[in-house]
């Protein structure tokens, strides 16, 4: 009796916190907050990386104001506000949502509307109706079905379910690591875009680094249009306006002239490669561009200036078109995947063994379990068929959107990267920080003005007396 009752108490505690962590899910949604967001508030989690931001600007700019660099929060709200709007643009990086065990409830209760459910409900459909069949063939012909399945030992389903399992296996594996190598290839490309972005407001001038930044802020959105082109549904015609959609959302990207070349592009991406690489052609090839951007004085430079004028000048050239090379390399890596299938016979051969012992299962367990053979079926045959499908699903990680789901998510890291190329920080004027940088600027900026502010103070704070 005494077990009994800890048992009983045990259990009723578990189904209390179970119904606190639903109720809990239920209330972030019905708010709009993510169900993986453990219920954590928004505004706490923005207020507090805000509050830290400011802190962290403060260090930034200690500089121009003294040695110190651990300013008072009363400091930092004086510096944002001699800066003017548009200084502090939180843009916290939001960690990815990540399954938690207490999600579990959610997650089971969830489990009719899973995309992997969908895509696999005719196969489940069709074990359940022929478990049903041999069933019913069982209780009213029990001397031709019942005869041919009395008796019968699930032997051979287990010994054959450790090769399935191996094949399933193998099979997931295979998808999840061209799933991987998506995602490091992008990230490869982020990091190319950015050294790119730095590139230009380092060592470009006037319009051509306008330009510039322009192309290479357009270059992720037009990559991934251009690896999701060959969708099997851009070719019907009921998704013309798609097609047309994506056109215009090219267009806010790029400017009209430029807009005009890559449309008829068979290959957009590497066609705005190889534009970047005809301005860096452009700017480093043209001796009155050289002379004007990196001399800019009457006379002749030494031979000292001209030395170090041509170090730089064959350094970042050598550099962009290193990082073009590399922005090409990775253009091809994504382009293999979306066009590269896990061999066909091998995934033929696993959905044939997989169908043909989930079909044959319902012969050998009717005669132990009768009609709970059919549950059994269902539950065994949803599981296999559905750690197949998300080998499936995410085998072509840049087109899993079209099936559904979105594991990467591509296009919601774009504003924050369009942001991180047309920043003009660490450029200190305040016409640059009221706009926020994402505009045209024709006129030059001195991005190394932050150091040369620093070393005014520090020079002037040594040389004060003690």
């Amino acid at each position: 009796k005494t077990m009994a009752f800890r048992m009983l108490v045990g259990s009723l505690v578990l189904l209390f916190h179970s119904a606190v962590a639903f109720h809990s899910h239920f209330i972030h949604i019905k708010n709009g907050i993510l169900p993986l967001n453990e219920g954590k508030s928004t505004n706490r989690i923005n207020s507090f990386v805000f509050h830290h931001q400011k802190l962290a600007l403060g260090r930034r700019t200690a500089a121009t104001t003294s040695l110190d660099p651990w300013l008072s929060e009363k400091d930092v709200d004086t510096i944002l506000q001699e800066q003017g709007p548009g200084s502090m643009r939180p843009n916290p990086l939001v960690p990815a949502e990540r399954y938690t065990s207490k999600d579990w409830l959610l997650c089971l209760l969830t489990l009719p509307t899973t995309v992997e459910l969908k895509r696999v409900l005719s196969q489940l459909l069709a074990n359940t109706l022929f478990a049903i069949m041999v069933w019913v063939g069982y209780i009213m012909h029990p001397e031709t079905v019942g005869f041919l399945t009395m008796g019968l030992h699930p032997g051979a389903h287990l010994l054959l379910g450790g090769a399935l399992g191996l094949l399933l296996v193998f099979r997931t594996n295979t998808a999840y690591d061209r799933f991987w190598e998506g995602r490091r290839l992008w990230a490869f490309l982020i990091g190319r875009v950015r050294e790119l972005a730095r590139l230009g407001h380092g060592s470009l001038r006037g319009l051509d680094r306008e330009h510039f930044l322009q192309l290479v802020a357009a270059f992720p959105p037009i990559l991934l249009q251009h690896l999701q082109s060959g969708w099997k549904g851009w070719a019907k015609e009921e998704n013309i306006e798609l097609r047309r959609q994506a056109d215009r959302q090219l267009a806010e990207l790029v400017p009209k002239e430029d807009l005009s070349v890559l449309l008829p592009s068979n290959n957009r991406p590497f066609l705005l490669m190889k534009m970047l690489g005809n301005i860096l052609s452009r700017v480093y090839s043209d001796p009155a561009k050289v002379r004007a951007d990196r001399w800019g004085r009457e006379g002749e430079p030494s031979d000292m200036e001209s030395a170090v004028i041509t170090a730089a000048l064959t350094t970042e050239r050598w550099h962009g078109e290193q990082m073009i090379m590399g922005a090409v390399e990775a253009i091809g890596g994504c382009e293999r995947i979306v066009k590269t299938t896990v061999p066909v016979s091998y995934s033929r051969h696993t959905s044939r063994f997989l169908s043909m012992w989930c079909f044959t299962l319902p012969i050998v367990l009717v005669d132990m379990l009768h009609w709970r053979m059919i549950p059994l079926v269902i539950i065994i045959s949803w599981a296999l068929y559905v750690i197949e499908e998300v080998g499936h699903l995410i085998e072509d990680p840049f087109n899993m959107v079209f099936s559904g789901t979105d594991e990467l998510k591509l296009a919601q890291s774009f504003p924050g990267m369009r942001l991180d190329v047309m920043e003009r920080l660490p450029a200190k004027e305040r016409r640059l920080l009221e706009r926020g940088g994402n505009m045209l600027v024709p006129q030059d900026y001195d991005v190394a003005r932050f150091h040369e502010d620093y070393i005014r103070v520090a020079t002037a704070a040594a040389a004060a007396p003690a």
